[in-house]
């Protein structure tokens, strides 16, 4: 086949983008997966206890399946270039409460560390 310089740059590019998104994805999902597993264990180590468990585990779910949507594209970047915005505003909007909370008197030295390095 005949490739001009262009088709090659977007194969590269989308190359790149494949394998940016599949490791967001299972980064993702090894960060996030463990927490179903520590309610009890938060609650000891940075009081107070969750009180609302409908809340946590609902977050969490919502965070595994954006994890899982990074996989799917991953599959074909392409195709789900017009979730692109969306998906830079799922992680600017994170990003921005916790940077809040790593500037506000509320942030506990855990959330704080781990604010500062968050993408």
């Amino acid at each position: 086949m005949n490739y001009t310089a262009s088709t090659t740059s977007a194969q590269r590019g989308a190359r790149l983008w494949r394998w940016v998104f599949l490791a967001a994805g299972v980064v993702g999902l090894a960060e996030i997966l463990p927490l179903y597993f520590s309610e009890v264990k938060l609650g000891l180590t940075d009081p107070p206890a969750v009180t609302h468990p409908e809340f946590y585990y609902g977050f969490l779910g919502v965070v595994v399946a954006w994890q899982i949507v990074f996989i799917i594209i991953s599959r074909d970047p392409v195709r789900y270039r017009p979730l692109f915005p969306a998906i830079v505003l799922e992680k600017l909007l994170y990003r921005s409460a916790r940077s809040g909370f790593t500037a506000s008197a509320d942030c506990m030295a855990a959330v704080c560390s781990s604010a500062r390095s968050s993408i």
